[in-house]
């Protein structure tokens, strides 16, 4: 069974969710609905998602101090 696109892409914000990477899951959710032809809507889950996205990635960037996962491995790489 093949699946969507539209699928695979809320697939991967779920994961990004988990994994707490909110950057990604906005990029994934941003597909999903940028897909949407003029009648198609998103479902409540895809809503959810989409609002979690961009709510949790924007308290994330207004904390001083918090930065995602990849900045601070990089930092880290880069003093040793």
């Amino acid at each position: 069974m093949a699946s969507s696109a539209r699928d695979e892409n809320v697939y991967v914000a779920k994961l990004a969710e988990q994994a707490e990477h909110y950057e990604v899951m906005v990029e994934f959710m941003e597909k999903v609905s940028g897909a949407l032809s003029g009648t198609d809507e998103l479902t409540v889950a895809e809503r959810n998602l989409l609002s979690v996205a961009y709510k949790m990635s924007s308290v994330l960037a207004a904390r001083p101090g918090v930065s995602s996962p990849r900045s601070s491995r990089r930092t880290r790489t880069m003093c040793l």
